[in-house]
């Protein structure tokens, strides 16, 4: 998802609303997205030294908590706060108010269903597939697919994969498609290094 991506999916969203994505910048592997009052902003984590924190200017970044993992980095700043404020609060001195109240997916898509979007994205033959006559019904179930997808005679579309993108660091056992949650609001107060690209 890029950054545009999720700008426009958090524009209507409520205040607080946030999701968790890969990062655009290559020297970062995942970026918070959140609705702010100002509008959807982004706060990069940074990994250095096996530990992952909240990416921020530099007069702060060795004071900010580190976590051995995204969700517990997460579940932090959401816990930090909810007893302090629960309103929105307008921007000043160079700071950024999160609210981080719900996340944007409350959970992960099945794997099942990532693999039948997928499969619509790179054919349109779906009958035309050597897969199992049930298999086949399950991708038609797709409420959201082209009529075109269904019918052999239409063709097979390009599957075009994403070409890898480059790491500086590698982190085994990264889990992806995690979702935290958030019952009350909290908030989240950080000077942020904005994400540009």
């Amino acid at each position: 998802m890029t950054v545009n991506e999720a700008k426009e999916k958090l524009k209507e969203a409520p205040e607080g609303t946030f999701l968790v994505r890969d990062s655009s910048h290559s020297d970062y592997l995942l970026t918070i997205s959140v609705k702010t009052s100002a509008g959807p902003t982004n706060l990069r984590i940074e990994y250095q030294d096996g530990k992952f924190r909240l990416d921020s200017i530099i007069c702060v970044k060795s004071k900010l908590k580190q976590f051995d993992s995204v969700v517990h980095l997460i579940d932090y700043y959401v816990q930090m706060c909810k007893d302090k404020q629960t309103g929105p609060e307008a921007p000043r001195n160079g700071t950024v108010h999160l609210y981080l109240t719900k996340p944007l997916y409350p959970s992960a898509p099945s794997l099942q269903h990532l693999c039948r979007l997928t499969i619509h994205r790179c054919t349109a033959a779906v009958w035309g597939l050597p897969l199992p006559t049930r298999l086949k019904d399950y991708l038609e179930e797709y409420k959201f697919q082209s009529s075109s997808m269904s019918h052999p005679s239409r063709g097979a579309g390009r599957c075009r994969p994403r070409p890898p993108r480059r790491r500086k660091t590698e982190i085994p056992g990264k889990q992806q498609g995690t979702a935290t949650t958030a019952t009350t609001p909290r908030t989240l107060c950080v000077p942020l290094s904005p994400e540009r690209g």
